[in-house]
């Protein structure tokens, strides 16, 4: 049995079209991947943080709606993607917020972190920041001549593998949001692998775009001193060296020992060596001591053996001691017998007759 006065809603015999799905679409089926730019940042303890876990960012994107236009979205509380998504491990790291707040306007004075945003589920509440897009203000790095290079920064720390496959470590310092180190006197320690294998590690300036920044207006005018610390290992030459324009101090908690299997040369203003215990010196040739100024030797006793003969060169020799031993089993130095030549008071020779006391340890060898 029918109602005649049943009358149903004319909106129920309409057929729905995009449109009619657009706003539920954008809030609950929002799936493309959209280009944003960094505009705000949550930190864990602000009280809009929702996860407190990790800082949340305010993204505006630009979403294109097929042949419609482009209209701009900010996703609210966006988190970045972990690289690891362990307890043990896991990568975090914090977004650039740009120095202005963004509103599309004007892109080119924005130096905030560009970022690639999808939502989970399709809903625009639960937007991930899954990666990012090159700076369009930084300064190109992959040219034609670099085949085969990677080159990456994050907050003055600059890795770099070029095409010959030479990795460089390099410390910038602290930087603005334009990589430019907020003190350049600071930076330039590096740490490099050569195509040879061979390993550098030093601490010369910064030159070139590392010291002037990463944007494109950065020039190359800096040059690096040629004097700067540094130890190298070099593969080919099969050689260390080690240089420093300051102190160099080495501890070594118990031995030490060194063989050289060629010549030793050490050259130095001044020269202390102090042994605690006994020292010795040993040379299977010659052994020679030569001093430019006053030359001692001090101890409580000594020996000296040679088993050939000693030569002693001076204009003048003196020998202080209570006694002289010269030889075993010799006579008396000088005796009751023993007489001197002299010259008298009128210029005339004289001899004369040694008068006691005599020394009884002065000898002279047979």
């Amino acid at each position: 049995m029918y109602d005649d006065d049943l009358v149903l809603p004319s909106s129920l015999l309409e057929v729905a079209d995009n449109n009619y799905y657009g706003a539920f679409n954008k809030s609950y089926n929002n799936v493309s991947l959209k280009m944003g730019i960094v505009k705000k940042v949550y930190e864990i303890e602000d009280s809009k943080n929702l996860s407190k876990k990790v800082p949340e960012y305010d993204v505006l994107t630009f979403d294109q709606d097929q042949n419609k236009g482009i209209t701009p979205l900010t996703l609210k509380n966006c988190i970045t993607m972990d690289a690891f998504g362990g307890i043990a491990d896991f990568m975090d790291y914090r977004k650039i917020v740009p120095t202005l707040n963004p509103d599309g306007s004007k892109l080119d004075k924005d130096d905030g972190s560009y970022v690639l945003v999808l939502c989970i589920d399709g809903s625009n509440t639960k937007g991930v920041i899954i990666g990012a897009l090159p700076h369009h203000a930084r300064k190109a790095i992959i040219t034609k001549d670099k085949t085969a290079h990677m080159e990456s920064e994050f907050n003055g720390i600059r890795m770099k593998i070029n095409k010959d496959g030479e990795f460089t470590l390099t410390f910038k310092g602290k930087t603005d949001k334009k990589g430019k180190p907020v003190d350049a006197a600071k930076g330039g320690s590096q740490f490099r692998i050569e195509k040879d294998g061979s390993v550098e590690i030093n601490d010369r300036d910064l030159d070139g775009e590392l010291k002037a920044g990463n944007n494109k207006e950065a020039k190359d005018t800096s040059v690096a001193g040629a004097d700067y610390e540094r130890i190298r290992i070099d593969k080919t030459k099969k050689s260390i060296g080690l240089n420093t324009r300051g102190d160099f101090t080495e501890t070594i908690g118990a031995n030490s020992s060194s063989t050289i299997k060629g010549n030793t040369t050490h050259k130095t203003t001044n020269l202390v060596m102090e042994a605690g215990g006994t020292a010795s010196l040993k040379s299977t040739g010659a052994f020679n001591v030569e001093a430019g100024g006053a030359f001692g030797l001090k101890g409580p006793s000594g020996t000296m053996t040679f088993d050939d003969s000693l030569t002693v060169n001076a204009s003048a020799a003196n020998i202080l001691a209570q006694s002289i031993n010269l030889g075993q089993g010799g006579t008396p130095a000088v005796l009751l017998s023993t007489q001197a030549l002299g010259i008298g008071n009128l210029g005339a020779p004289v001899i004369s007759t040694m008068i006691g006391p005599f020394s009884s340890t002065v000898f002279i060898a047979p």
